[in-house]
């Protein structure tokens, strides 16, 4: 969700992760919220949640987490570094509109898979 008032930005950046090669990022660009600066997804009932990110800042960690439609915290933060890519697994109890963003700052977003119905 990017808006005028919220900006994110999706460029070219090529990482590499234990094989896996990405060649783009969603750069979210603050904190974030419902409203923007957020990946936006719906569960058709409990899933988890892959990311692979870093920190827009190489020498500051920046936290991240799920958060429901009206905002509250479905899950606890992950730190996230800024010197190299990261991947963080959140679980999400039940069916649901969900928003993954950044709690504190700039984190770039490399890549987000949603598994419905798998185990944590």
């Amino acid at each position: 969700i990017s808006t005028r008032d919220w900006s994110s930005d999706v460029c070219s950046s090529d990482l590499e992760y234990k094989g896996i090669d990405f060649t783009r990022r969603i750069k979210l660009s603050g904190k974030g919220s419902t409203s923007g600066r957020a990946i936006a997804f719906k569960t058709a009932g409990e899933a988890k949640v892959k990311v692979y990110a870093t920190s827009s800042s190489t020498d500051e960690s920046r936290l991240i987490k799920i958060v429901d439609k009206n905002g509250k915290d479905i899950t606890s933060t992950s730190k996230i570094p800024g010197n190299s890519l990261k991947s963080v697994s959140f679980r999400v109890p039940v069916a649901g509109e969900y928003y993954l963003i950044s709690e504190n700052g700039g984190v770039n977003i490399y890549y987000v898979e949603v598994s419905n119905g798998v185990a944590y």
